[in-house]
């Protein structure tokens, strides 16, 4: 069906089209009733669902409930969207029955559902919803952390997870060219009294925190670049975006962890239901629970807030992957450095910050990228730490001078 057909349709058509596809198994049907920033939300556990997080749910329920049929009671259109009150009857793989009363009210705009609230009642209702996998309850360790071996695979897994890992990306000589530069920026910092360590954000001073890295050397301009980041940045955050930081963190034998936060933290919640910012960390060593992996709360990027200031009994989960890897996150995710419990191993991270192209940087590139830096990037390079043309709004900075020739 056509974006301008289903723009015609009303909100009961939606709906008919919606429970049609649950009723037949067809996952495809669904998703296309579904906006891709819809948000799921039910009353068994007040905990909001993303499209593809509620479609794992229902792929579930057509293999345990192979048959199923809605008794709809009534189905209105309201403003904004339709309502219905249904009993959900179904037969499950071990022949056993059940009727479950539920009534759901659908937000629907532009021929899709952007929210559905569905309440459950009944006995049948709460063991169903028990039995259902939750989202929260998917990543348990460090070996549930989803891989991906493909791009569309990781976006899949972002869109569910808000995070995948993606191995292999560096070779072992480009590791080393990493490595080399960071020695080398470490080195020209100290040298120049530039701060180094006991940020407000470390419990310590025993962490290296190493920033400015585009300007540092051209290695970390290709990181930024890889054709990996220009895949999987944009399906995250759109098309038009810009480099917020570029920054390397290297954790010390005995550093404690950092605190948990999200990376859009900084934005008054609550949070409008897409992310705004996306996290490309190179792992340039090993990220292992000893020396310090970053960990981070599955299922957080479904949220519109942070975590709770002070609270410190959140679960957690390391995020451990060889040498040469990449690991993608949401900007919703909450996570931290972990501790480096190790006795001699130090671990390098980088990590490459890219955000909408309404949010001002953390980082101010036309303040400190050199001349011969910027004549050398590339356009798109240039456009991502702010030289290129404004995708806000339809006029250039016709009164400032071009940086670039």
């Amino acid at each position: 069906m056509s974006e301008a057909a289903l723009r015609k349709e009303n909100a009961l058509d939606v709906a008919e089209r919606f429970f049609s596809g649950i009723e037949a198994g067809n996952a495809d049907q669904v998703r296309a009733c579904y906006a891709p920033h819809a948000r799921i939300w039910h009353n068994t556990d007040g905990i909001e669902q993303t499209r593809e997080q509620n479609l794992a749910v229902l792929t579930w329920l057509f293999g345990a409930v192979p048959q199923r049929h809605y008794e709809v009671i009534q189905r209105v259109e309201v403003p904004g969207g339709f309502m219905q009150q249904h009993v959900m009857h179904g037969k499950m793989q071990n022949g056993k029955t059940f009727a479950m009363p539920a009534c759901i009210i659908c937000r629907v705009e532009d021929g899709v559902i952007t929210r559905l609230d569905e309440y459950l009642d009944g006995k049948d209702g709460e063991a169903l919803a028990d039995a259902m996998p939750k989202p929260h309850e998917a990543i348990k360790t460090a070996a549930d952390v989803p891989r991906a071996k493909t791009v569309e695979e990781a976006k899949a897994q972002l869109d569910e997870f808000g995070i995948s890992i993606m191995e292999g990306v560096l070779n072992e000589d480009e590791l080393a060219r990493v490595r080399e530069a960071v020695r080398r920026g470490v080195e020209r910092d100290e040298k120049h009294g530039v701060q180094l360590h006991g940020f407000p954000f470390d419990p310590d001073t025993l962490n290296t925190r190493i920033f400015d890295l585009v300007n540092k050397d051209a290695v970390f301009r290709e990181l930024v670049e890889h054709p990996l980041a220009l895949q999987l940045v944009p399906h995250v955050i759109g098309s038009n975006f810009l480099l917020s930081n570029f920054s390397g963190n290297i954790t010390a034998p005995g550093s404690g962890p950092m605190g948990l936060h999200a990376d859009q933290g900084y934005v008054p919640a609550p949070w409008p239901p897409y992310p705004l910012a996306v996290n490309i960390a190179w792992a340039i060593d090993d990220f292992t629970v000893e020396c310090g992996a970053t960990r981070f709360v599955p299922a957080s990027h479904g949220g519109m807030e942070g975590p709770e200031p002070g609270r410190t009994d959140y679960e957690t989960v390391p995020i451990e992957c060889p040498a040469g890897s990449i690991f993608i996150m949401d900007g919703r995710v909450w996570h931290e450095t972990g501790p480096n419990v190790s006795k001699d191993t130090t671990r390098i991270g980088l990590f490459a910050y890219y955000v909408r192209p309404f949010l001002r940087p953390q980082w101010n590139w036309s303040l400190t990228v050199p001349q011969d830096v910027l004549e050398e990037a590339s356009p798109l390079l240039q456009a991502m730490l702010g030289f290129g043309d404004n995708p806000t709004g339809s006029l250039n900075s016709l009164y400032l001078k071009k940086k670039t020739s």
